[in-house]
């Protein structure tokens, strides 16, 4: 049944302030005037799809329930690579099909876009997929067509076996930084919630360094001093009170991190 989107939301690694922002805007505008976009990040590393499904993971409860999500990092632009739909109960999201959606899609709701089914001209370039491909579908999906009207179900849509963290044989576990926000503080795949006494208790390797400290807020330390702590996501982060943990630390997305007792 087609369902009207209220809001369009962009997440690429164009960058902030890329032409090619406004031209994706323009060619939905073009076929729906009245669509309202919103930018939800530009500033993906580029072709880091790990760190945009965090963010699309970490983004998608806040969002309006009807609402489409047009999330282009692409670093397989113009392959055999698939475009996917996911749809449900919330956001409509609209992605290539290279573990994007791990973090938030469920299997029988994934849907392969078929361009030829959906009347879209052929790609002007083989390189920008953005404006070409994901921008037409998304204004009709704007428009109101039935996310399952763009193709047959994906029952093999690519999953990453490494987007959760895992534990060994003594219990520590073992994750990576999959994003470093604006402040430098080093955001993990440690999702808390599963992590039982682990947290606030062990201690957090990445970068050559161990953090012991574990606070509530970053005053929990004194100025300089890197803390480990549960950030807004409910995911263990790393920070410097008053400073950039990536800069002291020398470290960046994909990071491995471990999360457990000293190794002796």
């Amino acid at each position: 049944m087609a369902r009207a989107v209220d809001s369009v939301f962009l997440l690429t690694d164009f960058g902030a302030g890329s032409h090619y922002v406004g031209v994706v805007k323009a060619v939905i505008l073009t076929v729906n005037s009245r669509a309202i976009i919103h930018d939800l990040s530009h500033r993906i590393r580029p072709g880091d799809v790990r760190e945009a499904g965090y963010v699309l993971e970490a983004s998608l409860p806040h969002l309006p329930p009807r609402s489409l999500v047009v999330a282009v990092v692409d670093p397989g632009v113009g392959s055999d690579r698939r475009i996917a739909c996911f749809y449900g109960d919330g956001p409509t999201i609209l992605a290539p099909d290279n573990g994007l959606l791990t973090g938030v899609a469920t299997d029988g709701s994934v849907r392969v876009v078929e361009p030829e089914r959906l009347e879209l001209a052929p790609p002007a370039s083989h390189t920008f997929h953005g404006r070409d491909v994901f921008a037409p579908v998304a204004a009709k999906l704007s428009l109101g067509l039935d996310p399952r009207r763009v193709g047959s179900v994906m029952r093999d849509w690519v999953a990453w076996p490494e987007w959760h963290p895992i534990q060994d044989a003594t219990g520590a576990w073992s994750g990576t930084i999959v994003h470093v926000d604006a402040f430098g503080n080093l955001i993990t795949n440690l999702d808390a919630t599963g992590m039982g006494e682990a947290i606030g208790r062990d201690p957090v390797a990445v970068g050559g360094a161990t953090i012991q400290q574990w606070g509530r807020t970053f005053s929990h330390v004194a100025p300089g001093k890197l803390l480990a702590y549960i950030g807004s996501t409910g995911h263990v982060e790393i920070a410097v009170r008053d400073g950039s943990a990536a800069a002291r630390l020398g470290v960046e997305n994909g990071a491995a991190v471990r999360l457990g007792p000293l190794e002796s």
